[in-house]
């Protein structure tokens, strides 16, 4: 028979797992003093475009079952030095709610909308450029055990990375993968090979994701 201390312990690890969901990276915010916004940075998307986004975000499930973006914020942030270093040292690209720099140039520039049933979403009027995409696919799988009954297991993480407008244009994106880190070179504005971008997103629906494995 199992100690009751035992017992407890499994429970709290039962807790623990369940809280961590699909991921093994820890998913704690940190707080980041951002610097201020470079306005050079932004000024190009601040005119009037006619460009647009259309795209879709959702992840697949060991057992092939679609989870979708649906009912999710996106967000679309102009990619600056700014906005990369909130993506990759504010841990945006894993963090579910990450913290955003308290900047009036960030927070102007960027657009929000809400992802349909389907996690499709759509970004008109858009200026030239790059652009960061940014949202959430998360559901919850119960999880039973014996010793400890049932909890509600979070599973998914954010979906999202790097697409490029053109003037006049429709660039259509696919984001089916975990977001990772981008390469940026704050120089020139140019991203740096190996970043992932819309077109390494567009054809990838091998993503796979359970309950202690890392989403790939």
């Amino acid at each position: 028979m199992i100690s009751s201390r035992v017992a407890v312990a499994l429970s709290l690890l039962a807790v623990c797992l369940a809280l961590d969901g699909c991921k093994h990276r820890p998913i704690r915010q940190i707080q980041i003093n951002y610097p201020v916004a470079v306005p050079s940075e932004y000024a190009p998307f601040k005119v009037a475009g006619t460009g647009s986004i259309v795209g879709q975000a959702f992840l697949l499930t060991r057992g092939g079952d679609s989870k979708k973006a649906a009912g999710r914020e996106v967000t679309l942030d102009p990619l600056t030095s700014l906005s990369a270093m909130w993506w990759n040292t504010g841990n945006a690209y894993y963090v579910l709610n990450p913290q955003t720099p308290a900047d009036e140039t960030f927070s102007s520039a960027r657009r929000t909308t809400i992802a349909d049933a389907d996690g499709r979403f759509t970004f008109s009027g858009l200026a030239p450029g790059k652009y960061l995409i940014h949202t959430v696919v998360q559901w919850i799988v119960p999880d039973c055990g014996r010793y400890y009954g049932c909890i509600d297991s979070y599973q998914g993480g954010v979906v999202g990375g790097v697409a490029e407008v053109k003037e006049a244009e429709i660039t259509n994106v696919v984001f089916a993968q975990q977001a990772s880190r981008i390469n940026y070179s704050p120089i020139d504005g140019n991203t740096l090979p190996g970043e992932p971008s819309a077109a390494d997103f567009s054809c990838y629906v091998g993503a796979v994701l359970s309950r202690g494995d890392a989403c790939k």
